[in-house]
């Protein structure tokens, strides 16, 4: 009997930076949106009604096709703010959002 073929293991590509990141998020107690929703919630009585707002990397991935959640996690939270008229997604890197 042959020995069973296993997946090779590779240990992950994180750097000290995305280390930080996490840490800083974790730390933060923004487990799911992260501190991108807050710069948001910050910045929503500084916009007017009718303003449009563009997101970049809404569901950022690495050249190795990893995702990072807090991207995709902190559109789905900034998207379904009261304040969203309407929103569209522009191919799996941008996001506008219309507030009213």
């Amino acid at each position: 009997m042959s020995a069973p073929a296993y997946l090779k293991f590779a240990a992950p590509l994180i750097d000290d930076a995305m280390a930080a990141a996490v840490a800083e998020t974790l730390r933060s107690g923004w487990i799911t949106s992260g501190p991108r929703v807050a710069d948001f919630e910050a910045a929503l009585p500084h916009l007017t009604p009718g303003a449009a707002v563009v997101f970049d990397d809404i569901r950022w991935e690495d050249p190795f096709g990893r995702r990072d959640a807090r991207t995709a996690e902190g559109w789905e939270v900034v998207s379904a703010h009261p304040r969203v008229r309407a929103k569209a997604e522009l191919g799996q890197r941008y996001g506008l959002l219309l507030l009213s």
